[in-house]
């Protein structure tokens, strides 16, 4: 199985728009984990990463996107975590 990456060029102004969007459903996430680490744990990526995304410093990519859902048993989507990679701007 080919696993390919998707870019998305965002506009400045729909970066910011989209990473405090998922800053938000992070910790959304993390409350439901009860902590970074254990998100992190769960997702198989590390803490600093969960605070980058907490922070809106970074996005995830596709597959921590679906590592992130996975974390939190669906209750969340990866496009909830990476929804320019998944409902990108046409």
């Amino acid at each position: 199985m080919t696993i390919r990456s998707t870019w998305v060029l965002l506009e400045p102004v729909n970066r910011k728009e989209i990473t405090k969007i998922v800053s938000a459903n992070v910790r959304r996430a993390v409350d439901m984990a009860g902590t970074q680490a254990i998100l992190a744990s769960r997702a198989g990526v590390t803490q600093g990463a969960i605070s980058k995304f907490c922070r809106a410093e970074a996005l995830p990519t596709g597959m921590t996107a679906n590592k992130l859902s996975n974390a939190v048993g669906g209750k969340l989507k990866p496009s909830d975590f990476a929804p320019h990679i998944f409902n990108p701007p046409h």
